[in-house]
């Protein structure tokens, strides 16, 4: 059973929910440090850039993931470049090349959002995905999320903030957001991505040291009348996020529904969902992620509102990606 996301998580003041359960944020770190202290990072034999957050659920990470993509390809000519990821929310362990005929429930919606514009490996074990790609030709890969998976060591690692959101309350799990405390992780990371306003704000709270790129946040709808009123239903991590994304783009939202994380949408819900939107005279509008969790007789009803990261300073980031290839794979030399 997967939950939503809990509001408490980004209070700027500590509340209550988050005080009682700050005694089991201390077991969880205690179970992190002796499970950090049994892995033994290996070095795959592929190229390897991991792009992660330190928060549960959603950060930003996928659309950058796919923007670094972009500017292998299209500024480093490296076509070949695929994804690894653990496929959560899929039942296949892999390592497996994911083909057009796999769903989410056999990979996950994030494999499937990857494997539309590269090769897209999913594997439970990271390290035996990186041989994987080894044996299939595949020269780098980004590995969505994974930084605190110590048994495989990246050759490049980029931690993505949400600006609005930073850290939250600043509590580990379950007391808050946090998967790991800055100081675990900050330390090892080779650069910062901050998406979204407030960039600047957030930036004064990080090492100095540790190289920074502002992105923002650009959308697109398959829906064109911005106008039209529409009934937003998203399953991620932050749907509030996703909702206000809606607004923003000026469709007059009639109704908002949330579902929690990664959600597999049952008949039911698609039906009373349906239902709602033809009662209303309203589009049925949700993400890139909640689209591909759909069965196919809905896509064709259901509007996708699609988010494209773009660096404020290309040529700065494309600049750190040269230094980093060049000194810590075989890639420029």
């Amino acid at each position: 059973m997967r939950l939503k996301t809990p509001d408490f998580w980004y209070s700027k003041e500590l509340t209550w929910p988050a005080a009682l359960l700050f005694p089991l944020s201390g077991l969880y770190y205690a179970g992190r440090l002796l499970h950090k202290s049994l892995q033994i990072p290996e070095t795959p034999s592929v190229p390897t850039i991991c792009v992660g957050n330190i928060v549960a659920g959603g950060g930003g990470k996928t659309p950058v993931a796919l923007t670094i993509l972009d500017i292998l390809k299209g500024h480093f000519n490296i076509h070949e470049t695929g994804f690894l990821t653990r496929g959560y929310g899929g039942c296949i362990r892999g390592p497996e090349m994911v083909e057009p005929e796999h769903t989410s429930k056999d990979v996950g919606d994030e494999a499937i959002l990857l494997s539309r514009h590269a090769q897209t490996i999913v594997s439970k074990n990271r390290l035996a995905g990186a041989e994987y790609a080894l044996n299939s030709d595949i020269p780098l890969l980004i590995m969505d999320d994974g930084l605190q998976n110590r048994s495989m060591s990246a050759d490049i690692k980029i931690l993505v903030i949400q600006s609005k959101d930073f850290m939250g309350n600043g509590c580990l799990i379950p007391a808050g957001p946090l998967r790991e405390l800055p100081s675990d992780c900050l330390h090892d990371i080779d650069g910062i991505v901050l998406v979204g306003d407030g960039g600047a704000a957030v930036a004064k709270k990080l090492p100095t040291y540790i190289p920074q790129f502002q992105a923002n946040i650009h959308t697109e709808s398959t829906l064109q009348a911005a106008d039209t009123p529409v009934i937003a239903f998203s399953g991620i991590a932050r749907p509030e996020r996703f909702f206000n994304t809606v607004r923003d783009m000026d469709f007059e939202v009639l109704d908002t529904v949330a579902f929690p994380d990664h959600h597999d949408f049952t008949d039911e819900e698609l039906r009373n969902l349906r239902k709602n939107a033809d009662d209303k005279g309203a589009v049925l509008i949700t993400t890139e992620k909640d689209y591909v969790r759909l069965p196919p007789e809905y896509r064709s009803i259901v509007s996708v509102v699609k988010i494209h990261i773009m660096f404020a300073d290309e040529p700065k980031f494309i600049t750190f990606l040269t230094r980093h290839l060049y000194e810590k794979t075989a890639l420029l030399s």
